[in-house]
């Protein structure tokens, strides 16, 4: 296995781990959320019934479990690759499919509020979490991520390099021995 092999493998490794923090976020961001929203409404939530407030809960556990599964989704293994290797402090918002998996997740929650007309307030804008969760923190794997890509992308194009340089030896060489 190669050295541009190996930085690839801990790219994805990196890119697996950051996209389980994020989709585990996202279900306790939601659910959080929501339920701040709820409490800091008092006229809203005087207004409903304890089933009206049992169905809005069940309501955000299947949009909490499908926004999850939307950025798992959109953060398989090729996006972690396909991506413009980045400044170590770079955001991991600074992944174009990471940038949309969060916007969907916005808008999707945007959505639930609107559409279960909770009184209007701050846009929704989700904050990147920066505790540990499941022993990794953003913050950490962002640079790793960023940094392993770097190295990865580093490799493959001096090997690219290399092999251009070689295939255009072997050629001059064919041409001086016909």
């Amino acid at each position: 296995m190669s050295d541009a092999d190996l930085w690839k493998q801990k790219t994805l490794d990196y890119g697996a781990r950051i996209a389980a923090l994020l989709t585990t976020d996202a279900q306790s961001y939601i659910n959080g959320l929501i339920r701040t929203r709820f409490i800091e409404a008092p006229e809203f939530a005087d207004a409903l019934s304890d089933e009206k407030i049992k169905t809005l809960k069940d309501a955000a556990g299947i949009l909490a479990a499908d926004q999850s599964s939307q950025i798992a989704g959109r953060l398989t293994a090729a996006s972690w690759l396909s991506a413009d290797a980045a400044d170590k402090d770079t955001p991991i918002t600074g992944h174009p499919q990471v940038a949309t998996a969060i916007a969907g997740l916005e808008a999707a929650l945007q959505g639930y509020l609107d559409g279960h007309a909770f009184p209007p307030g701050e846009p929704v804008a989700y904050r990147l979490p920066a505790r540990f969760i499941d022993g990794d923190t953003l913050p950490s794997l962002t640079r790793q991520y960023w940094r392993s890509l770097s190295e990865w992308r580093r490799l493959e194009t001096e090997a690219a390099e290399v092999e251009a340089t070689g295939q255009a030896a072997q050629r001059r060489s064919r041409w001086d021995d016909a």
